[in-house]
């Protein structure tokens, strides 16, 4: 989504941001929007007994905060934090905001963006409302491959981003290790196999084993 931002970004200023780094604080007023050139952002709260909550993930071309940007909130409703080295262009939130205004390709990619992560919101609440430690782990799985993935050969989906088992635990609100012990499970069955924080998935084998054939066809 970058290119449809390019006749904004020669006024933008330009950042380079280290991994591990909070870009936006929870309840913070934002001073400007950000737009990613080439990283990866997650949006995380805290809960009272001090767990990370992960909400979502922000990659190449995406914007943040929305709430803000889109006067939806006055402050930020989570913590933003790169999980890599990432590069941001900054502007102002009017600059932005008439920008889209004024360009009706623009309005209409952002618009199938935003109708593209309700539908994975959708499958997030899918897999939290999981009653089983292995359906949740099952089904952000499967989110994570069809919003985040690439199939590399026909059926075989690589997840482009860096995961460990702590951040599939913060995504499900399940400890890390019973994460680790239902991942490896998966891995036993073919379903999934990684190596380090790389991750490629079976998704037809996965699709079958959730007996969720109604998602095979989403558009993310």
């Amino acid at each position: 989504m970058l290119n449809s931002f390019k006749g904004l970004l020669p006024v933008c200023t330009k950042r380079s941001v280290p991994k591990g780094s909070v870009v936006l604080y929870q309840g913070e007023v934002p001073r400007e929007a950000l737009i990613i050139k080439k990283g990866l952002i997650k949006a995380y709260s805290i809960t009272q007994q001090g767990e990370e909550r992960v909400a979502t993930f922000h990659m190449d071309g995406e914007l943040l905060p929305t709430d803000w940007i889109f006067n939806r909130s006055v402050s930020t409703m989570h913590y933003y934090e790169t999980l890599v080295d990432t590069e941001l262009y900054a502007a102002t939130k009017q600059q932005l905001t008439d920008y889209i205004n004024s360009n009706d390709h623009v309005r209409q990619e952002l618009m199938d963006y935003y109708i593209g992560s309700y539908t994975a919101a959708l499958m997030r609440i899918t897999a939290l409302e999981q009653t089983k430690a292995a359906d949740k782990i099952l089904h952000t799985i499967y989110y994570l491959a069809r919003r985040y993935g690439k199939e590399v050969v026909p059926g075989l989906v690589v997840i482009k981003m860096r995961i460990t088992h702590q951040l599939i635990a913060s995504l499900v609100g399940l400890t890390r290790e019973t994460t680790a012990v239902e991942l490896s499970k998966l891995k036993k069955k073919g379903i999934v196999t990684y190596k380090g924080a790389k991750y490629l998935v079976e998704v037809d084998k996965l699709s079958r084993h959730l007996g969720e054939e109604n998602f095979k066809d989403l558009v993310l």
